[in-house]
């Protein structure tokens, strides 16, 4: 007796889908970056946004973390969480963060990845980051400030594609 076992992989939402969401993402950014002039260049934020629609696009990127520093420690966090399965239905406005001073803080990009980038090969993951603009390497450990507070404040959906917008900050 033979058994065999084929898996297969299928996404229930389209380019289209992953562009609206992406670009909620990026709309978020821009906003900061016009309010904050210096946080972080245009040029740099075209660059994750082509870099942030593929990682999202191919299933790869469990969770965007923008980082904010001073002095080596984190002080405000915007955390994208993705789902994929339909359970975020809500698609708020962009923008509106409260209580906050960005000036003169360095930005970081954190990507947590999803279990499907944990079943290509050590060469596959290489091939794949080099189809990307930006050079993204392994995240170093995140030192917080004291006192942060977690709130998830906003949803982005489109189709079954939705993030779970999330503020760490004081």
């Amino acid at each position: 007796m033979s058994s065999s076992y084929t898996q297969s992989s299928t996404k229930s939402y389209t380019y289209a889908n992953t562009r609206y969401v992406n670009d909620k993402i990026i709309a978020d950014l821009t906003y900061l970056a016009a309010r904050f002039p210096g946080i972080f260049t245009a040029e740099r934020l075209n660059s994750w946004k082509s870099d942030f629609y593929q990682w999202l696009n191919d299933g790869y990127a469990k969770v965007i973390k923008i980082q904010f520093k001073r002095n080596n420690i984190c002080f405000y966090q915007i955390e994208y969480e993705m789902k994929d399965d339909g359970t975020i239905t809500s698609d708020d406005n962009v923008g509106r963060f409260r209580g906050i001073d960005l000036s003169d803080s360095s930005t970081y990009i954190v990507i947590e990845m999803t279990p499907k980038w944990y079943e290509l090969s050590k060469e596959e993951q290489i091939k794949y980051k080099g189809t990307l603009i930006l050079s993204w390497g392994d995240a170093e450990q995140t030192t917080y400030a004291s006192g942060l507070m977690r709130t998830n404040d906003k949803q982005y959906s489109s189709g079954s594609l939705g993030v779970q917008r999330s503020i760490l900050g004081g």
